[in-house]
């Protein structure tokens, strides 16, 4: 569940395990922009952005060191999609998406 933290800004704990696609934040009437990313996993692994049915990243390598992709509005999802990380493999991956 997201957590607002006023300015329109919300924030979605992120912990997946499974390989392939998993819905992190479900789709909006009025779409949402991603404003920062914080991603960490348990090993090498792989992932890569969609929104609905749209790729909006190539496959991206992570480590147990993390990933952090900046503040700005990196990516949008239309109104009704989802915003999903897609894992390589099973590997415990967790973080934080702020959106607004």
């Amino acid at each position: 569940m997201s957590t607002s933290i006023g300015s329109g800004l919300n924030l979605m704990p992120v912990s997946l395990a499974s390989s392939g696609d998993s819905i992190v934040i479900p789709g909006t009437p009025a779409g949402f922009l991603i404003r920062r990313i914080l991603l960490a996993s348990a090993d090498l692994v792989t992932v890569q952005f969609k929104a609905g049915s749209r790729i909006l990243s190539g496959p991206m390598p992570i480590t147990y060191l993390g990933a952090s992709f900046s503040n700005q509005a990196y990516y949008g999802a239309d109104p009704g999609e989802d915003f999903i990380i897609s894992l390589g493999a099973a590997v415990q991956t967790g973080g934080t998406i702020w959106y607004a």
